[in-house]
């Protein structure tokens, strides 16, 4: 069991690091931040389903349908029949390179907060987040 204390420590600093290195995205060419959104969150994980992106983006159904016919249009994600019969949504090669161009964080910035610490401390941050993204992988197998 988590000690509450962690998780209390994990809400407070995260957004810290977050915020301290986020990108003011406003538009890209022509995609909006809900078109963004949508990106980002096909990018990730498993395939992604139409209805399970509208909840999860709390949006409607219909609403997620045009947003994805767009996005479809513009070629920026495809939609192929899954076993299950339903629509699976993915990224095209246009639209990896859509959400890598738009990742959110600033390099630069990210940058500045690293140079405030030595040598051994960078690399701790780096294994301490390395660490939390094996964790995150391990709990989506």
């Amino acid at each position: 069991m988590v000690a509450p204390e962690r998780i209390e420590a994990v809400k407070r600093l995260y957004p810290l690091l977050y915020f301290a290195c986020h990108r003011h995205h406003g538009r890209r060419d022509h995609l909006t931040e809900r078109d963004l959104r949508i990106l980002h969150h096909v990018g990730y994980g498993d395939p992604a389903f139409a209805t399970g992106l509208a909840r999860h983006l709390g949006v409607s159904r219909s609403t997620m349908s045009a947003a994805l016919a767009s996005l479809e249009a513009g070629g920026l994600v495809e939609r192929t029949e899954s076993p299950s019969r339903r629509k699976a949504i993915r990224l095209t090669e246009a639209g990896s390179e859509a959400i890598r161009s738009d990742d959110g964080l600033d390099g630069d910035s990210i940058a500045a907060v690293l140079d405030e610490l030595d040598e051994d401390d960078q690399r701790r941050v780096v294994e301490g987040l390395e660490l939390i993204a094996r964790a995150i992988e391990r709990r989506r197998a």
